[in-house]
């Protein structure tokens, strides 16, 4: 059976929330992010936050079905500007591919960026005395490394959403979402394991109560509970 899903719903609701957490990331963080010792307090969550967003997005315009490393740094290379200035070129897909890599799998699989990247939220005086512009990479021929700048990085990041955001608005057939019906598919496979499982406990009627305990054949009770804003039916 085919599964059928609502994709302009997804969409709409996925470029809401890339928003707003790079926002609130931003709002929260950026004033005192470079008050810390080595200057990378809370740069991970926004970094993690925007490379999530790029492959997710790059799914949204060339399908899910594409492998992320391609979507992601197709994405970069068509909607990301470099640099916070107006009509600021995309980032070229040398970069792009740098990124994917070594900053993308890094923080994904190994909760960091890889080798070959310095990254903070420095301020925009500090970082213009090392890039003479409002780029949001910097190269270091000295360490051998690409200092990334993660709150203007979020910004570039954001420039390209409202775009994309303000063109869905206008032709929301150009967006798909291709290939959601197979992680639909895995996830409801996944789902159904679960629920067979009786060391995973059964929310008891409503959420609050107090937590279900194993009915005296040793099987969790099974509870229809009501339907929750955001959850699949």
């Amino acid at each position: 059976m085919r599964i059928q899903i609502d994709s302009r719903a997804y969409i709409e609701t996925l470029l809401d929330y890339t928003i707003t957490d790079v926002e609130y990331l931003l709002e929260k963080f950026e004033g005192d992010a470079c008050e810390a010792p080595d200057g990378r307090r809370h740069a991970g969550p926004v970094l993690i936050t925007v490379v999530s967003g790029i492959d997710t997005l790059g799914g949204v315009i060339y399908g899910f079905s594409q492998a992320s490393h391609t979507r992601s740094v197709d994405f970069m290379e068509k909607y990301m500007p470099i640099s916070t200035s107006p009509c600021a070129e995309k980032i070229p897909r040398p970069l792009a591919e740098f990124v994917y890599d070594s900053v993308r799998c890094g923080v994904t699989h190994h909760g960091m960026p890889k080798i070959g990247v310095t990254y903070q939220l420095w301020t925009d005086q500090e970082w213009k005395k090392m890039c003479p512009n409002d780029a949001a990479f910097c190269k270091d021929p000295a360490e051998g490394k690409i200092c990334i700048n993660v709150a203007k990085l979020a910004r570039c990041y954001l420039a390209a959403v409202h775009c994309i955001q303000d063109d869905f608005k206008k032709n929301p057939k150009k967006y798909q979402a291709s290939g959601l019906e197979n992680e639909i598919k895995k996830a409801k496979k996944h789902l159904k394991s679960i629920f067979g499982l009786t060391q995973v406990p059964t929310i008891k009627k409503s959420y609050g109560e107090s937590s279900t305990s194993a009915n005296a054949s040793g099987q969790v009770p099974t509870i229809k509970t009501p339907n929750t804003p955001g959850t699949m039916p």
